[in-house]
């Protein structure tokens, strides 16, 4: 019975990473690092060779330093505005927005409550930072309600126009979003019209990493 057991874990687990390296596969992108489950070598040398048939002029994303990774190098789209106090308790009072929906977020202590109120080892947190002069805001403005509709349950976005806020995040080019996930920040990218996609490509990698992690 152990035996079976063990190997209907191991058909399990080899379903579940041959179905997440194919999505990486259909978006261009290629798996790198140890498979350090109980997958079996078989299981593994056929994952492997998945890859190893699609790898060509793919993008590699190092699955080893998920969570663990460099910070984001600071650039015009921002740092973490908490600075060293990320990770400070939160009041534990937060009202996300409703699925599908854009919240407001106007300060650290807010942006606080609002990664540490949600399940770290599934959500994500997307900041749009905008200003009311900002002409390219409203070209992306259905595009993002349109991706939190899509990823609703999985994450929650937000606008910042507080100027104080941009300041604390030293983001000097608008408009922009950061992405966070696992209480640490991603990605920051600009949200121009024409970054759009490369902004998309991001969130679903970082979704599908989440997903992967979380089986």
């Amino acid at each position: 019975c152990a035996v079976t057991q063990s190997q209907q874990l191991s058909q399990h687990l080899f379903e579940v990473m041959m179905a997440f390296v194919a999505v990486l596969l259909t978006q261009g992108l290629v798996v790198q690092g140890p498979l350090r489950t109980r997958i079996g070598r078989s299981h593994a040398a056929s994952i492997m060779e998945l890859v190893r048939s699609n790898a060509a002029s793919m993008e590699l994303i190092d699955l080893r330093r998920t969570g663990r990774g460099k910070k984001v190098q600071p650039t015009q789209f921002g740092i973490d505005p908490r600075g060293d106090a990320a990770g400070n308790k939160a009041s534990g009072h937060w009202e996300f927005p409703a699925p599908g929906a854009i919240g407001l977020l106007s300060s650290t202590e807010m942006l606080e409550d609002a990664l540490q109120c949600s399940d770290h080892e599934r959500h994500f947190v997307v900041l749009k930072f905008v200003s009311d002069t900002c002409e390219d805001y409203a070209a992306t403005k259905l595009k993002l309600e349109a991706a939190s509709v899509q990823y609703k349950g999985d994450g929650h976005f937000y606008v910042v126009s507080d100027p104080a806020l941009h300041a604390k995040a030293k983001v000097t080019e608008l408009p922009c979003v950061q992405l966070y996930a696992r209480n640490k920040l991603q990605a920051a990218l600009s949200l121009k019209p024409d970054a759009w996609d490369a902004f998309e490509a991001r969130l679903y990698q970082v979704h599908q990493e989440l997903v992967f992690y979380s089986q």
